[in-house]
């Protein structure tokens, strides 16, 4: 069914992609959901901050930060400043989405900013609102989710492009962010008479230097990032640098490999941004702008100004800009530390290293140990989480501290995990997943849970058994879909990071430990430690039957845990078993979600479903639990 046809700018698919951010809030950057690494690291925080001090060395100045998503790139900012000892700024935080706001007025690490008066934050959309007066704006990964509209040039006409929207779906609900992935773009072009923008004449400029340019050529036109500019310079009492970090070419050989398709992130999307019509634009109003592109990427970094005389005083800072993806290949101790020196002891990235550099830190040389152990500092001092769940590895981090004989900062660390208990789970919704995988057909759902039996219900499925978690399933009939949904579970994979920390302690092999070796533990136990994290300790030396049960169960009540039901692991097992060889038929689905902090690794599961050619597993981890899907095909295939 044809839903629209119209510019690219004008589709409603722009609706759909304000649903998605003003919804979900911080949730958005959850689980990769949408890319922000690159421009909210440590490495790219510090070389902002150097073109600041050097376009602003004297005056007092304002920025102005659009889209600023998780708050984390201002954090980082407002610190690299303040080490350079640059205290006359002001810095204001904005973004389109309300709960991002209110976000940052709960965050522990924001709200200190705050209440000193050098923090403001905003509630602002820049295309339907006047901006605040800056000297200096900041807009990283922002100009890629504004409007677009796409042109080509054949034999020396500009060609606009049409979009029109495809679904199978008869019934259209706009508030529903998902409707995106449902969703089909079409292209047709027809010839452009005129300017396609009135109230802006150097677009049309613009076109028609492409049109001399180029042949042949299709492109995008970011008009969404060009009148937020214009909007900003109207609303201005003052001139103003600019700072823009995206993905697209600002070269015209980059221009002829640019995609003109959309990225999908969850229910959000981009598109590439076209930096050389940004700049030819700048030209054409009297502006200046300077371009740098990473290596080996299609990102770039804008620096645009009201005027060119602006430009100069942050010029040789901009030209020595390194930025793009963190490097992280190491193959040492020694070249994990000059990763880490070159990131500018980024968080992120010492933590992808952290197991490495647990594991031979010993060994360094001298120096490269206190580097790291100076360096580790910076790292706490720069860690910020998003999410309650983060904090533990700022309690891993406290612990290494403490066992390289660095109480102080060791305590520092396990003291700032308290402040972030008030931080946001993170979040996901059963629903999602089951709206993103549809079930069909006859659908078996055994367990109970009220959010799966009422997504299950809202998509008509032709039948739907529903049995108790210990109800009985071996009289029933075949299935199209199966649900497996326990209570809890005690297997565990990837161990929580405070049981790899207190291994080091304990040793797994067949020692049987006494009470007394039990005593000696907690005596040695920091006082910070999560009890939930140390039963999960405690649970493995159950399984390898390093303790007793009886011994498991006091140390349980001890840390006031209710411990694991242990029957609940084989129950899983052989109720998933019975439904692969009993109630599957070929092309048949099985989804179990197990809720915990890792994924399900009973050795059967391995040898009897894993490695069976008629079988094809899958995993997906989310913050509560995982998804493990078994899809069967036919054994006479």
């Amino acid at each position: 069914m044809l839903i629209s046809t119209s510019r690219i700018s004008e589709s409603p698919i722009w609706q759909l992609q304000k649903i998605a951010y003003t919804r979900l809030g911080v949730a958005s950057w959850a689980k990769g959901r949408v890319p922000f690494q690159i421009t909210n690291n440590s490495r790219i925080a510090a070389q902002y901050a150097d073109i600041a001090s050097a376009a602003f060395p004297k005056s007092s100045f304002t920025i102005l930060e659009l889209g600023g998503g998780c708050g984390k790139f201002a954090f980082l900012m407002l610190g690299e400043l303040f080490r350079r000892n640059v205290a006359n700024v002001r810095y204001i935080l904005t973004d389109a989405a309300e709960k991002n706001w209110t976000f940052w007025n709960e965050h522990p690490l924001l709200r200190p900013w705050i209440d000193r008066g050098i923090l403001q934050t905003a509630v602002l959309d820049p295309l339907s609102e006047d901006a605040p007066s800056a000297d200096l704006i900041v807009a990283n990964y922002v100009f890629d989710s504004l409007p677009q509209d796409l042109f080509r040039v054949e034999k020396g006409v500009v060609l606009e492009g049409l979009a029109s929207l495809h679904t199978e779906d008869k019934t259209i609900d706009w508030d529903d962010p998902s409707l995106l992935s449902k969703l089909r773009i079409t292209y047709a072009f027809q010839p452009l008479v005129k300017n396609p923008y009135p109230e802006c004449p150097q677009i049309w400029t613009v076109l028609q230097d492409y049109s001399r340019r180029f042949e042949g050529l299709s492109f995008l036109l970011p008009i969404g990032a060009i009148r937020m500019i214009r909007r900003i310079a109207s609303a201005s009492k003052k001139d103003w640098l600019f700072l823009a970090a995206d993905r697209g070419p600002c070269t015209e050989e980059d221009l002829n490999r640019m995609s003109l398709l959309p990225s999908l992130h969850g229910n959000a999307f981009s598109f590439p941004v076209n930096f050389d019509a940004i700049g030819r634009y700048m030209e054409e109003t009297e502006g200046g702008a300077l371009f740098s592109c990473a290596n080996k990427t299609d990102f770039s970094i804008a620096l645009l100004s009201t005027t060119e005389e602006m430009l100069p005083h942050a010029k040789r800072c901009f030209e020595h800009l390194e930025f793009g993806p963190l490097k992280t290949e190491a193959v040492d101790f020694s070249g994990i530390l000059k990763r880490l020196e070159e990131s500018n002891w980024d968080a992120t990235l010492f933590f992808s290293f952290f197991d490495r550099i647990q594991a031979s830190i010993e060994q360094a040389r001298t120096l490269e140990k206190k580097k790291m152990l100076k360096g580790m500092v910076r790292v706490r001092d720069q860690f910020f989480p998003m999410f309650r769940e983060e904090a533990i590895l700022l309690e891993r981090l406290g612990l290494f501290f403490q066992s390289l004989g660095k109480e102080k900062d060791g305590e520092i660390s396990l003291e700032m995990t308290g402040r972030f208990k008030k931080l946001p789970e993170h979040s996901f919704s059963i629903a999602a997943f089951l709206n993103a995988n549809p079930p069909s057909g006859d659908v078996l759902q055994i367990g109970d849970n009220e959010e799966v039996f009422q997504s299950i219900r809202s998509h008509n499925v032709r039948k739907h058994v529903h049995i108790p978690w210990n109800g009985s399933i071996e009289k029933l009939e075949q299935f199209d879909t199966v649900f497996l949904l326990p209570a809890r579970l005690t297997v565990q994979r990837i161990k929580p990071a405070f049981v790899q920390e207190i291994e080091g302690r304990f040793s797994l092999d067949s020692i049987r430990y006494s009470d007394a070796d039990i005593e000696a533990f907690f005596a040695a136990l920091c006082k910070g430690a999560d009890p939930k994290h140390v039963l999960h300790f405690f649970v493995e030396l159950e399984r390898k039957k390093n303790i007793s049960r009886d011994q498991f169960c006091r140390i349980a009540k001890r840390l006031g845990v209710a411990p694991p039901l242990k029957e609940e692991e084989d129950r899983l097992f052989e109720t998933l078993m019975v439904c692969l060889r009993q109630h599957m038929l070929p092309g048949s689905v099985l989804r179990a979600f197990i809720p915990g902090i890792a994924t399900y690794d009973d050795p059967r599961f391995f040898e009897e479903v894993v490695v069976d050619p008629f079988l094809e597993t899958e995993e997906r981890e989310e913050p509560q639990g995982v998804w493990v899907t078994v899809r069967r095909y036919s054994q006479t295939a």
